[in-house]
């Protein structure tokens, strides 16, 4: 879980200036910062494909997984923000350097 907060603190500083009150718009430039800050990491994308007419769409098996936007804290509240954001790159991501169990 460290390293998901330590990325969590960079993104959220990469995106402190760029919120408004668009959710989407919002959680389209949480998405790309967070493809930003994985790049050239061991962590890698389980989703390839995001829909944010209100599920996440995994490509390879075609599950949805709803996607409850008042559950995502105000960003003005940050250390809050953080830890959610933490917790929500560990879900959407997988650690390729553990190997598969």
């Amino acid at each position: 879980m460290p390293k998901y907060l330590l990325l969590a603190e960079k993104i959220n500083k990469n995106i402190k200036y760029k919120y408004s009150s668009n959710h989407f718009k919002n959680l389209n430039n949480l998405i790309i910062e967070i493809k930003k800050a994985i790049a050239g990491t061991e962590l890698k994308f389980l989703y390839n494909f995001v829909n944010f007419e209100g599920a996440v769409i995994s490509c390879q098996n075609e599950v949805p997984i709803t996607l409850d936007m008042s559950l995502i804290p105000k960003h003005k509240n940050e250390d809050d923000f953080v830890l959610w954001l933490a917790d929500f790159i560990d879900r959407i991501t997988i650690d390729t350097s553990k190997g598969i169990d």
